[in-house]
């Protein structure tokens, strides 16, 4: 799965992919690829998160098989180019209560509107789960392999953020204290008893 946060963003922050994505939330190009740059990691992340327990990689795995074998990656474009915004429910299973709180963190970290950033979301979320879903069938993972790898791709794509790492505060903060919560303090100690396996 190595380079698999970079080509996502890639073909979405240059080209025809780029202009694809610009005319379907309706904000210039140089603005749309500055958004998906912050709004990308912060996707990534949220399915790692979600993925850091035994049930949650299980359940991605699942969703994987069933719905996102990474074809829509063949035809970016028409993808994109689509009237409906397919990854809008989507969203609400990466997200959780956290898809409000993220939107207004990249309201305020980029030039766009809220109805941009919801569009913006919508349409990458599905790119995201094609992305996965093709890495995991051309390396048959498993549930276990898959949320360790992705944990793996989560982290090179939190540190492309750099002086924006704030935006993924709405992800690690689940109560709003301040505090990066339990659940995510658990999940990195997960992830390091794999590394330390391995």
């Amino acid at each position: 799965m190595d380079g698999i946060f970079d080509d996502v963003l890639q073909q979405v922050t240059r080209g025809d992919g780029l202009d694809a994505l610009a005319r379907r939330i309706g904000a210039p190009p140089e603005a749309t690829a500055d958004a998906a740059q912050a709004a990308l990691p912060a996707l990534f992340s949220a399915l790692s998160r979600n993925a850091s327990s035994p049930d949650g990689a299980a359940s991605l795995l699942g969703a994987l098989d069933r719905d996102h074998d990474g074809s829509v990656l063949d035809d970016l474009v028409g993808a994109l180019s689509g009237g409906a915004d397919s990854g809008g429910g989507l969203l609400g299973h990466v997200l959780g209560g956290r898809r409000g709180p993220l939107e207004s963190e990249l309201e305020s970290a980029t030039s766009l509107d809220p109805d941009q950033i919801g569009r913006l979301l919508a349409a990458l979320a599905p790119l995201v789960m094609a992305a996965l879903g093709r890495a995991q069938r051309e390396h048959r993972m498993g549930s276990q392999e898959l949320g360790y790898e992705l944990g793996r791709v989560a982290k090179h794509a939190e540190e492309s953020l750099g002086d924006r790492y704030g935006i993924l505060g709405s992800l690690v903060d689940g109560d709003g204290d301040g505090r990066v919560d339990a659940g995510l303090i658990e999940a990195g100690k997960s992830l390091l008893g794999r590394l330390l396996r391995r």
